[in-house]
């Protein structure tokens, strides 16, 4: 993130089978008639020797209590456990229909 504040995220799964990843249910068949959510987790106060994996881990620095019982197991395990309460702050749904 720059000083203006903004952020740039880019990501690429290609179309198929998402084998063992709960994350994405039946897979990735549908590229065109994808709904594809974004959701922001907040992690609390900066651990410095952890940063890289508060940012991209979804348990990295959070206590276990803090982390939503609907989510699967994986995401549970995905980073180590830390001292911070953790929350999911901001969602956004982002629809695809090319007909």
């Amino acid at each position: 993130m720059g000083e203006s504040g903004e952020a740039h995220f880019a990501a690429f799964l290609p179309a198929g089978e998402v084998e063992d990843d709960p994350w994405f249910g039946n897979g990735f068949t549908n590229p065109t008639g994808a709904e594809i959510h974004l959701v922001i987790n907040k992690h609390g106060p900066l651990i410095t020797r952890r940063a890289g994996e508060m940012l991209n881990t979804y348990r990295g620095g959070c206590t276990d209590k803090s982390l939503p019982p609907s989510f699967p197991e994986t995401a549970k395990v995905d980073g180590e456990s830390g001292p911070n309460d953790c929350a999911l702050v901001q969602a956004a749904i982002f629809q695809q229909d090319m007909e």
